[in-house]
């Protein structure tokens, strides 16, 4: 009768929590809390007025968090999670990657959940040389609401989308760089149509971005919980395309060649000894390459290991960690590196066959981890667009504002003068005073090269690494100007030449929390509080900030004059 009363108990409470999901339609976020009494809540999240709501994952109750109890929360960024009915399940798109500038000939697929791509003048994916090349990503979109919507796209140098079939926009190649608007395309809420998006690089920078407005919808980037990736070529099929494992995609020959077929693999853990590896692929003839992330949950030395029978080749982290040579016998291959908790990390795994047979087995260890195959649960067959295009982006400040006291605002600084600049992103709308501004960020800025920014000099920390010393004069058509005191004016080009521009040393602030956003924004707040859906946050340069809870990374309770650069 106690066991009962208390399971009627839980269900009762469950119940109310998810009336008012329905009742007040707050969007439920998976995540982790800490706090200060020591407990580790891990659940449904949700922001409302005065206290975090959680229902957990363990025992399906819910808990109140008061502001004054809350040590800290990690917010996970899969779409589709938890029980937010506004998100999709979708994962990205199919990329098709060619060495060419007409979409034929050896062919690289990834899963790419945007369109939203700023590869400047370096390699698009690995295999696939940065100039002369092309993509077909292709795949279905599925609208989140019923009404007409206005599909968007720009690049330099070609484009071209097709929606539902027939040709709805193109970039041609003299307006590089320009954005051009389809016609108003009906859809009814939860249906997908078929969607391609061509684009075409010769020379120079590469980009590429595929945005959409509609009903409820601000001119965005097409997000990838509403984009399914889906083959539509004779030549390259897919199948399955599912949100856990990784991507697979198999050559029908040995040198990673002639036709394929992808498909989400939810482990590897192969032995093609009378099977073949997929419909048309032969286990005596084929090659294969496995790509997405993998996700630890510990902070240590992690050993991977690839069991296989002819040549294979690991990356992690875009780190080469196992080289088998071309040999034509059973053996296990190991290698490793450092991993942090809860990072998702690159991963990608080649391997052949022309022996009658193929064995391809992928598994790990730690000092927390015995060795297994890698669970399904962190593995996934997407990556996320880099709009800095480069395979350590993590490791790097990306381009955005530092303020003097120390928060961080991501996002690129197109237009500035002597005295205020605005910044795409989170502060899109919102002018900022260059007094408040300690750095500018305009590439992608490694800790070593940031280390370069000597303190007390004004001036632009330059991508080959010399310092010019100078007052900052502003922005305009993507070029700085400098006023140097040996040199006079002079002008750099913000996205090719430029890393930082240092107009004074930042501070530290007094603060409580550390509120990091999706977009790797940075906040400080001395207070904060919560509304529904919202995070308030008081910023001593900026005031209250409001941070829609879909933007939220993670929040954290810090001590006063902890470091936050």
């Amino acid at each position: 009768m106690v066991s009962d009363g208390r399971t009627h108990y839980h269900l009762l409470r469950l119940l109310c929590v998810l009336i008012c999901f329905v009742a007040w339609n707050l969007q439920a976020r998976v995540g982790v809390v800490r706090t200060l009494d020591g407990r580790r809540l891990s659940g449904d999240i949700v922001l409302t007025n005065g206290f975090l709501l959680i229902v957990t994952s363990t025992n399906a109750v819910f808990e109140n968090v008061a502001v004054t109890n809350l040590l800290g929360a990690t917010f996970e960024s899969e779409n589709g999670a938890g029980n937010d009915t506004a998100k999709g399940q979708g994962n990205g798109l199919l990329g098709y990657y060619y060495g060419s500038t007409n979409l034929t000939g050896d062919v690289v697929v990834r899963l790419d959940e945007t369109m939203d791509f700023d590869w400047g003048s370096g390699e698009a994916i690995p295999g696939v040389p940065g100039d002369s090349f092309s993509v077909l990503w292709t795949g279905e979109v599925e609208a989140p609401a019923s009404g007409d919507f206005t599909f968007f796209i720009s690049a330099d140098d070609a484009a071209r989308l097709y929606l539902g079939g027939p040709l709805v926009g193109e970039v041609r190649p003299g307006a590089s760089g320009s954005e051009v608007s389809g016609p108003v395309f009906p859809m009814e809420a939860g249906q997908r149509y078929p969607i391609q998006f061509q684009f075409l690089e010769r020379s120079g920078t590469a980009r590429a971005r595929l945005r959409w407005s509609g009903p409820g919808i601000a001119k965005s980037v097409v997000p990838k919980d509403r984009l399914y990736g889906k083959s539509f070529q004779e030549e390259h099929d897919s199948t399955a395309i599912t949100n856990r494992g990784l991507l697979a995609t198999y050559y029908s020959t040995s040198d990673f060649r002639g036709r394929t077929l992808s498909r989400v693999d939810p482990t590897l853990d192969f032995e093609w000894t009378s099977t073949d590896p997929a419909p048309g692929i032969s286990r005596t003839n084929f090659s294969a390459r496995w790509s997405g992330l993998v996700k630890a949950d510990y902070a240590e030395e992690y050993t991977f290991y690839v069991l296989a029978d002819e040549r294979v080749r690991l990356w992690i982290d875009d780190k080469l960690v196992i080289d088998r040579p071309d040999q034509s016998w059973l053996s296990e291959n190991r290698g490793g590196l450092p991993l942090a908790a809860g990072e998702k990390y690159p991963v990608r795994l080649e391997t052949i066959s022309r022996n009658g047979t193929a064995v391809a087995k992928l598994m790990w260890s730690s000092a927390s981890v015995a060795k297994t195959n890698i669970p399904v649960s962190h593995l996934l067959p997407s990556r996320p667009s880099s709009r800095q295009g480069t395979s350590d982006s993590r490791d790097k400040t990306p381009p955005g504002i530092l303020l003097r006291h120390g928060a961080f605002i991501a996002g690129t600084v197109e237009r500035a003068t002597e005295t205020s600049l605005r910044v795409s992103g989170f502060l899109r709308n919102t002018p900022v005073s260059t007094l408040n501004i300690a750095r500018i960020v305009c590439q992608p800025l490694s800790t070593a090269m940031a280390a370069r920014l000597v303190p007390g000099r004004n001036g632009v920390l330059l991508a080959k690494g010399d310092f010019v010393d100078g007052d900052f004069r502003g922005i305009e058509n993507g070029q700085i100007k400098l006023n140097s005191i040996l040199f006079g004016t002079r002008t750099f080009d913000a996205k090719t030449e430029v890393l930082a521009i240092a107009l004074r040393e930042p501070g530290k602030a007094a603060l409580s929390y550390q509120i990091e956003l999706r977009d790797q924004s940075r906040l400080l707040s001395q207070t904060i509080a919560f509304e529904r859906d919202t995070l308030l946050a008081q910023d001593q340069v900026l005031g209250t900030l409001r941070v829609p809870s879909d933007e939220l990374a993670e929040l954290k309770r810090v001590a006063p004059g902890s470091p936050v650069w």
